[in-house]
């Protein structure tokens, strides 16, 4: 029986660029020269450099970078997707440069199941990342960007993991991630900021899925921490553990957490403060008790009723103020 085992190969600006890449010395000088000799399995080692260059993955692939901010895939005036993957691949220890603020196109684009991107750092685009399948995004850094993450598909792809990340955004007018038409997220751990507390962006945008889990997040800054709107109900959604501050929205249907129509969603010891309102629903579904309020305007608007642990108190936070970004 014949066994063959995955390659392991490199890319380096020191190599001679010699197929088929496998050690230091014959490194491609391209990581898509070095993508376009992988079959299923194999490993590509990235050394430190700036790589101008888009990269279309279509084998399934482990990308290892040396460091997110050493090694460097260029995608800035280019015509393309920085980072395209429509096979399942792991890509990692990146720091991938998107054609441009404000041009209409992600960064990096996920159209295949399981595919990871994991310890990057992702800045220069509309989106940081679409996505519309099974996937996991993990440990990255989000910079000058419209949106961090854009996960929009038609209602029946599956899980997508959102933990551990930092969002960076500029501009007021933008959004931290934007979720729609899906069967199940799972959102964690994640810090969401807006240095520029201005316009109609909002921390998280969710819209006509199926069910979301949303824990741990601190986000702050925007006009509304989190706006949730569905007019069909389906399953229950999830919101605990998170910090809700600082938006500046202060007038009628504006808040930190926006629930709209039709969701079941409860919400369960979450610190919400200084924002113009606490809680604003527009659904007898939403369930909510153990939140901390503390110098909202207003507490609750809306079809919202107080749970009987709700507190109102200072959440005795050591640093309100956003640090300098």
């Amino acid at each position: 029986t014949h066994v063959s085992f995955a390659t392991i190969r490199y890319v380096s600006k020191t190599g001679s660029s010699t197929p088929p890449y496998t050690s230091w010395e014959t490194a491609s000088d391209s990581i898509q020269k070095c993508v376009n000799v992988c079959v299923d399995g194999d490993t590509i080692i990235i050394g430190n450099g700036v790589y101008k260059e888009n990269l279309l993955i279509q084998t399934q692939l482990h990308i290892i970078g040396t460091s997110m901010d050493s090694t460097i895939i260029d995608g800035t005036g280019l015509s393309n997707i920085a980072v395209y993957i429509k096979a399942t691949s792991f890509v990692e220890n990146l720091s991938i440069m998107g054609k441009g603020y404000g041009p209409s196109i992600s960064v990096i684009t996920m159209q295949a199941r399981n595919a990871k991107v994991i310890n990057c750092r992702i800045s220069n685009g509309a989106a940081g990342i679409g996505t519309r399948d099974r996937s996991f995004v993990e440990n990255n850094i989000f910079t000058n960007l419209k949106t961090g993450i854009n996960s929009s598909g038609l209602g029946s792809y599956d899980s997508i993991y959102i933990a551990n990340n930092l969002f960076i955004i500029k501009n007021g007018t933008d959004c931290g991630f934007v979720i729609s038409n899906g069967r199940r997220f799972f959102i964690h751990n994640n810090v969401v900021l807006c240095t520029n507390p201005s316009g109609s962006g909002y921390g998280i945008e969710i819209d006509a899925v199926q069910s979301a889990v949303i824990t741990n997040n601190l986000i702050t800054n925007f006009k509304d921490g989190m706006l949730y709107d569905d007019s069909t109900p389906r399953d229950s959604s999830y919101l605990a553990n998170n910090i809700f501050g600082n938006s500046w929205f202060r007038y009628s249907w504006g808040g930190s957490v926006n629930i709209h129509l039709g969701t079941r969603t409860r919400l369960l010891n979450n610190i919400l403060y200084n924002n113009g309102c606490g809680i604003e629903v527009q659904s007898w579904q939403a369930t909510y008790d153990y939140n901390l309020f503390y110098k909202n305007l207003v507490d609750y608007r809306g079809e919202v009723t107080a749970g009987p642990n709700t507190v109102y108190a200072d959440p005795m936070f050591v640093r309100e103020k956003l640090p300098t970004i």
